[in-house]
């Protein structure tokens, strides 16, 4: 019995490799404005210095979008996940500088989209060795931006494709590979907040 199931996960997995990796191309969705991003490929980033002076920050209900067809359950899955990204960023921003609701002087408005949701596999995540093959791995991309709450005028964007971890041992929960994402950037975002008001960013990091 426990022959037979390897071998049907190895026959999974082999087929996945063959088939290609889960993973969630960047796509430019019209969520924000590209202009700082130039026209040479669908991923990039832009970080003003000027976001520095920023000290104050609306957090916009982020949005989740996906391509595939949903039941009930992934549906909810799917709001889950939005409410998760939301509380995430605002939480990693929250621990360093103050989370409002109004706009004003000195205030940014983050917005974001988590687009290209790609579930993982969790069959073919349970040994480390199939997952160090990226088969079963899902991910998402992001388009987002921090504009000034009163001007508009952008102070960062990016759009980024991001998988999950092989590296990682994954619960049984196919959008665990998606949050992971989310973290990565919420990390992210407020690492480049922190450099811009330090006076050192580092963009390409």
């Amino acid at each position: 019995m426990v022959k037979a199931c390897v071998m049907m996960l190895g026959a999974l997995a082999g087929a996945s490799v063959l088939g290609g990796c889960s993973s969630a191309p960047a796509e430019r969705t019209g969520f924000i404005s590209y202009d700082h991003l130039g026209d040479e490929r669908a991923e990039g980033q832009f970080i003003s210095e000027q976001l520095g002076e920023y000290n104050a920050f609306i957090v916009d209900p982020i949005d989740v979008y996906t391509t595939e067809e949903m039941d009930d359950r992934e549906v909810q899955a799917r709001q889950d996940l939005a409410v998760y990204a939301t509380q995430r960023v605002a939480r990693e921003i929250g621990t360093a500088y103050a989370i409002v609701s109004v706009p004003g002087p000195g205030v940014g408005r983050v917005r974001f989209a988590v687009t290209n949701v790609a579930k993982s596999v969790p069959i073919l995540n349970i040994h480390p060795g199939m997952k160090l093959t990226g088969a079963g791995l899902g991910g998402a991309a992001v388009e987002g931006e921090i504009v000034d709450s009163q001007t508009g005028d952008q102070l960062f964007a990016i759009v980024e494709a991001r998988r999950g971890s092989q590296m990682e041992l994954d619960t049984f929960d196919e959008w665990d590979d998606a949050r992971d994402a989310v973290d990565a950037w919420a990390v992210k975002v407020r690492k480049w907040i922190d450099e811009a008001h330090a006076g050192t960013l580092t963009p390409q990091d």
